[in-house]
């Protein structure tokens, strides 16, 4: 009776339905490695004029990329928000939590 649970445990283990990697997964790939989303629509519509055009003093890094898939570093953004927080009255840079 042992042998036969063990040998059950055995098959339950080995069987692809057990089994936590897609069939389709790259081979010694880490698991933070491969995409887990689908891949993002082409994005073309009446947004794409509110772009700003690259020589625009205020454009962003976004903007600026004639691709539009760079997305900029917290540095840069911050840098873009404190300088926008320094040329209007009615912006102000707040901190939340520690």
């Amino acid at each position: 009776m042992r042998s036969c649970l063990l040998f059950a445990a055995a098959l339950l283990l080995a069987s692809p339905a057990m089994s936590q990697t897609p069939p389709s997964a790259l081979p010694n790939a880490a698991p933070w490695d491969q995409a887990f989303l689908p891949p993002a629509p082409a994005w073309n519509g009446p947004s794409r004029a509110l772009l700003r055009d690259a020589a625009d003093p205020w454009v962003t890094g976004f903007e600026a990329d004639a691709a539009h898939d760079f997305s900029p570093s917290y540095a840069d953004t911050r840098a873009w928000f404190d300088r926008l927080d320094a040329a209007s009255d009615l912006i102000r840079i707040e901190q939340f939590g520690t």
